[in-house]
């Protein structure tokens, strides 16, 4: 609570939400302390000590099948279910309950599926949704959430999806050195970078008046 009260109010100066980050902080505090501990034994990643090998397997040999099943583990990794058809029972509810944040939930994953290919990934953590749910929050917290839906902020919200996905890639590798897990960080920097950036645009300032005075209250 006292982490959550400190980053919203931090936060709040900057006129952004901040979004997952007393999750992370706190989650990260508590499984490193286990490494101080005899009686738990939650080290769930590797701690290598040093930045891991470029990743040298085989390119993700990814059929139509899947493609499709990752992209829907993508979805419902955000609430830790490595499951497709979680993934696809959220997206229906999401697109009944709120349509546009269930088109961005589509896209944010097929970004993070896409960029997998590009970067030429691990299958396996493809496969799993690994690669799809930063993305899928980032361009949900965009597009229809934070900034008016518009062709300029589903531009914005693509590009948020591409940058999480970069991030998380590059944080993965440097979190491995201490063996904790990077959750949803990729996410948080992504927004919170896109939503800053979005105030010096004129089309965005009278949104983010009213949006700064919400945050504030």
């Amino acid at each position: 609570m006292i982490v959550q009260l400190f980053l919203v109010n931090l936060f709040s100066r900057l006129k952004v939400p901040a979004f997952t980050l007393p999750f992370v902080c706190t989650t990260w505090i508590f499984l490193a302390s286990t490494y101080q501990s005899n009686r738990w034994d939650l080290r769930i990643l590797p701690n290598h000590g040093s930045l891991p090998e470029s990743w040298d397997g085989p390119p993700p040999n990814i059929t139509a099948e899947v493609f499709f099943v990752g992209a829907l583990k993508g979805v419902s990794q955000v609430y830790f279910i490595d499951n497709w058809i979680s993934g696809l029972l959220i997206i229906i509810a999401m697109l009944i309950s709120k349509p546009l944040a269930g088109v961005a939930t589509i896209v944010g994953t097929l970004i993070g599926m896409l960029m997998g290919l590009v970067y030429g990934a691990n299958q396996s953590a493809m496969s799993i949704g690994l690669w799809g749910f930063n993305p899928v929050l980032a361009v949900t917290a965009i597009f229809p959430t934070f900034l008016s839906p518009s062709p300029p902020s589903f531009l914005l919200a693509l590009y948020c999806g591409v940058i999480s996905v970069v991030l998380n890639a590059a944080l993965n590798s440097l979190f491995t050195v201490w063996g904790l897990p990077t959750l949803t960080l990729a996410f948080c920097l992504s927004s919170i970078i896109c939503l800053v950036a979005s105030q010096s645009i004129p089309y965005w300032l009278s949104h983010w008046a009213e949006q700064g005075k919400n945050l504030d209250d």
